[in-house]
């Protein structure tokens, strides 16, 4: 009987058995030993596969590099002076807004000016500028209160309280102050670094040459022009009020021109045709209220040349009792203000630390004696605000008796005026009807010349803000401007997303290596 051998290699084996064993190895799974062995086998192709993946790796590296996407940014801060920017509004009272800086007409100058088609298109120069709030001071705030609002336990009541506070105190810290950026993207396309500041210097330029309109570039003065005379040029009413009312309007215009010769360079300004000054435009009224009203004036009431004398005496009666009235209210300004420069002065109990007498007398030009020096010196700016404080009121008291003395003679004039009108001549007599005619004649002359010379007015504040108003006064920069090239994909982002598509190309390699090795192959 012939045996079997025992002797059975066990690849003859697996071969026996049809490999049913391998196939139920790889089912249940790769073992670790097997792994590695293949590993270890195909060493060679995988540091080629390594190395050839860290070579593509360091390729890729350097195009990220050069062609990684990134622009240029260009910042300045600076600050708005004209008034009212810190309550959102222009001088004239329209709305201001940051994004006026920025508008389609500033930038289509700013563009052609620096001839910026050869760079990018104008959409694109568009959207690269930006006006941002530079308020620290604000960003804290709205950090402050974001807490605040969010809490949902609030009431209605609580919350409409909590945003009034937070409106007021964001309108409170307004200061004008803003930064302009210039964000250009893509290498190749930006424009020179050096046209930056010049292209940021325009868009102010020109946002302050075209806010004209707005009163930017121009002085804080109220200007009369032709519409005060608007109601004049009928004349439609009896002699009397309408002669009245002129002789005040002239008044008005000198009070406007003593305004205007307060602005810097106005009394060696020469305007119109005429070349004519503020200094010969006061004397031509002057003259105008002195020979030729106030004598229309005394005419008309001294020769009865008006409609209603009923209307005439109420009239004057009516002025002489609001010019009492207007006089009573000042001294009693005066008695104020008075009274408050004597309790001011009044010596306080106790000094400034509590520990010594205070000096018989707060003013400023005498020496505290018993204080040390470190004392005196702590006290300068209570000294200088006591100084400040005293001659305000002293300003104010000026003032209201100067307005005094205007209403004296105000008053002078309408009792002249009362007397000249009872005694006024009635009878319809040929030197009246002259004086009528030639009263007739004289007002229209003094409409025309008062029009010429409110034109002139608005001329001197025009040419005025022009001269002196440069559009680089209407803002200061604050800090300088700042330029740099900003890449959005940093180089250490760059190195790890390449590294880690490295390493998980590698890992995969390693996977498919294993896995073709465990794979039984046929034989």
């Amino acid at each position: 009987m012939t045996s079997q051998p025992t002797n059975v290699r066990p690849e003859d084996a697996v071969m026996h058995s049809g490999g049913s064993e391998a196939t139920e190895g790889f089912e249940e799974g790769l073992n670790l030993s097997e792994i590695l062995h293949t590993w270890w086998r195909s060493r060679t192709r995988i540091v080629l596969l390594a190395l050839t993946g860290l070579v593509a790796a360091v390729a890729v590296l350097l195009v990220v590099y050069v062609l990684r996407p990134s622009y240029q940014e260009a910042s300045m801060p600076f600050r708005l002076l004209f008034t009212g920017v810190d309550k959102g509004l222009y001088p004239d009272g329209t709305e201001f807004s940051p994004a006026d800086l920025v508008a389609t007409p500033v930038l289509e100058k700013v563009y052609e000016r620096n001839g910026l088609t050869r760079y990018l298109t104008f959409d694109r120069f568009k959207s690269a500028l930006a006006v941002i709030e530079n308020n620290p001071e604000l960003d804290r705030l709205r950090r402050s209160y974001a807490d605040r609002f969010d809490d949902r336990r609030l009431t209605p009541v609580e919350r409409s309280r909590i945003e009034n506070e937070y409106n007021s105190k964001i309108k409170a810290l307004h200061n004008g102050e803003f930064t302009l950026v210039a964000r250009v993207g893509g290498r190749f396309s930006s424009w020179p670094v050096a046209l930056t500041g010049k292209v940021i210097n325009d868009v102010l330029t020109i946002w302050a040459e075209q806010s004209h309109a707005h009163g930017v570039l121009q002085f804080d003065v109220n200007v009369l022009s032709g519409n005060l005379l608007v109601d004049l040029q009928r004349y439609d009413e009896d002699r009397f009020m309408f002669i009245d009312r002129l002789r005040i309007t002239v008044q008005r215009l000198l009070d406007n021109v003593a305004e205007l010769q307060k602005l810097p360079g106005a009394r060696l300004l020469r305007v119109g045709e005429e070349k004519v000054s503020l200094g010969e435009i006061q004397a031509a009224l002057e003259d105008d209220l002195r020979f030729k009203i106030e004598t229309l004036q005394w005419v008309i009431f001294r020769n009865g040349l008006y409609k209603n004398p009923a209307l005439v005496e109420s009239f004057t009666a009516d002025q002489l009792f609001q010019l009492d009235l207007q006089e009573k209210q000042d001294l009693g300004q005066i008695k104020s203000l008075q009274d408050a420069m004597v309790s001011y002065s009044r010596p306080q109990a106790g000094s400034r630390s509590g520990s010594q007498a205070a000096p018989a007398s707060n003013d400023a030009s005498h020496p505290r004696t018993g204080w040390s020096f470190f004392d005196q010196v702590l006290d300068l700016p209570n000294q200088e605000s006591d100084l400040n404080f005293r001659q305000g009121l002293s300003s104010d008291s000026v003032a209201l008796g100067l307005k005094l003395t205007d209403i004296k003679k105000q008053r002078e004039i309408y009792a002249k005026m009362m007397a000249a009108t009872s005694d006024a001549a009635v009878k319809d007599d040929p030197q009246r009807q002259i004086l009528s005619k030639w009263t007739d004649e004289q007002i229209p002359v003094l409409l025309d010349q008062l029009k010429s010379t409110l034109n002139d007015l608005q001329l001197f504040h025009q040419e005025i803000s022009q001269r002196i108003l440069q559009p680089s006064m209407v803002y200061t920069v604050v800090a300088p401007l700042r330029q740099e090239r900003i890449n959005a994909l940093t180089m250490s982002s760059s190195i790890l997303t390449v590294g880690f598509l490295w390493i998980a190309g590698l890992g995969l390699s390693l996977g498919i290596i294993a896995w073709r090795g465990s794979v039984p192959v046929d034989r």
